[in-house]
């Protein structure tokens, strides 16, 4: 405890002996801190960031139909929802039933998740993926996502179609002015 006191007492007759002010001191002595302190918590969240992601790889079949992906992170780690998030790039329209397959180091399926997915040419989204809760995600090795079945297109999305009753209701109007009523004293009798 003596030594302790000693060695805080004397640098601080340091300090005050400097040429540099206090302030000064203190403020790189901050900065220093601040620094490390920024880089650990930049470490600690690049390296919980690695933690979360998953190996994933695309079928030839899902890849001929112009599917591409770039990261594939897992959801998290709540025991009650567990999968994966992928992000897929399409490069030409596709309306799908996906099937992510769960594979461990022995190349056996643990796990499946079908979703539908629909893209639009030079598209890209999210697919989430969810397991059954009991699959075991410390067994996974690697997902594997292929196409379970195409869907028929869904219908282009178009306009609005104009109430035609308006349009109707103005063209018999329109109709019955040029018309002139029939008058049952000028009809012909037999």
């Amino acid at each position: 405890m003596k030594h302790a006191i000693i060695i805080i007492l004397a640098t601080i007759g340091i300090l005050a002996g400097c040429e540099k002010n206090d302030e000064s001191m203190a403020k790189q002595a901050g900065d220093k801190v601040g620094q490390v302190v920024t880089e650990f918590a930049s470490g600690v969240g690049h390296g919980i960031d690695k933690s979360m992601d998953v190996a994933v790889e695309l079928s030839p079949k899902l890849t001929a139909e112009g599917i591409s992906n770039t990261v594939a992170k897992s959801i998290g780690m709540n025991p009650n929802e567990k999968g994966i998030s992928v992000y897929l790039i399409a490069a030409k329209e596709l309306n799908a039933k996906l099937l992510a397959k769960a594979m461990d180091k022995q190349g056996q399926e643990i796990g499946r998740s079908i979703v539908d997915a629909y893209f639009q040419t030079d598209d890209a989204q999210y697919i989430k993926f969810i397991f059954n809760k009991e699959m075991d995600t410390q067994l996974v090795d690697k997902y594997t996502i292929d196409i379970k079945e195409i869907l028929l297109k869904p219908p282009a999305t178009t306009q609005e179609p104009q109430d035609q009753s308006q349009d109707q209701t103005e063209d018999n109007q329109a109709s019955s002015s040029t018309k002139t009523p029939a008058d049952p004293a000028q009809t012909p009798s037999p």
